[in-house]
């Protein structure tokens, strides 16, 4: 029998997770741990849980579970979501954070009750070139991208396709050219610098937002285009990143919200495995 573990749950733009700290559960299965606090029928419910170690010297390390159990290398909005946490804990607007990829230097100010603004940047690595998936009688153009995590893209001509992410997904993981294990996303380019995006997360689903997503379908856009852009808003569900692209590439800047949605005890199921 567990005891009663600590916890916060945060949101990036409607992209969930439940905080808990790392030094509390050493003797946890940690995918089961995952599968069981994500649950949203018999947990406390979520996208993802982010295991959190306490910082030092305004640097703390966390780790990234899908709501499935598997480990994610690198989620965007996590990110923000514990940086806000530390920069709130520690008073202050300059912190880092240590993922399983790297160091992240986040700028984070107070927006609102619970609520942040932070700012720092993500590394995509845009693949070349371009493949193609069969959907039926369609060939799918994807685009690949690596943002510390796996990124396959189709970009889209109308802004009406939303309904078509869970058939494009299957199609894009079903490819001999893409290793299953891909976040997926469908993006529409509705203004010389705005997006609308939906995705589709490995070990997830349907997302309401995917950060690393989006700094994947800004980093795709601006190597595609004529005409050079830097400044993207990647629209989603949830809500609205801003990406600001360099010239040539390199490090995208984002700037985007964390909220604390609330915190308290969580009890493990005395009949789970875990």
């Amino acid at each position: 029998m567990h005891g009663a573990l600590p916890f916060s749950k945060w949101h990036g733009l409607g992209n969930d997770y439940i905080v808990l700290p790392s030094d509390q559960c050493e003797h946890f299965s940690l995918e089961a741990l995952a599968r069981a606090v994500c649950d949203r029928h018999r947990g406390i419910g979520a996208d993802g849980m982010l295991l959190v170690a306490d910082p030092q010297d305004a640097a703390g390390a966390f780790r990234v579970f899908n709501a499935d159990g598997s480990e994610a290398e690198l989620c965007g909005n996590g990110l923000r979501c514990a940086a806000a946490m530390w920069a709130d804990r520690l008073g202050t607007s300059d912190v880092r954070v240590k993922s399983a990829v790297g160091m992240h230097v986040a700028r984070v100010r107070a927006a609102g009750a619970h609520l942040w603004q932070v700012e720092m940047d993500l590394v995509p690595v845009v693949r070349e070139p371009s493949i193609e998936a069969v959907m039926g009688q369609e060939v799918l153009h994807v685009h690949r991208a690596r943002v510390g995590n796996p990124h396959a893209v189709v970009l889209l001509g109308e802004e009406s396709e939303p309904g078509r992410l869970a058939a494009i997904a299957a199609a894009v993981r079903s490819s001999e050219l893409i290793d299953g294990g891909v976040n997926v996303h469908i993006a529409c380019q509705t203004a010389c610098d705005q997006v609308s995006m939906w995705s589709d997360e490995r070990g997830v689903g349907v997302v309401e937002a995917c950060a690393t997503g989006a700094a994947a379908v800004a980093a795709i856009l601006s190597a595609t285009q004529s005409e050079t852009v830097g400044a993207w808003s990647i629209r989603m569900p949830g809500g609205t990143l801003q990406m600001q692209v360099p010239a040539g590439g390199g490090p995208v800047h984002m700037t985007g919200p964390a909220a604390c949605i609330c915190s308290g005890f969580w009890h493990p199921p005395a009949n789970a495995t875990l």
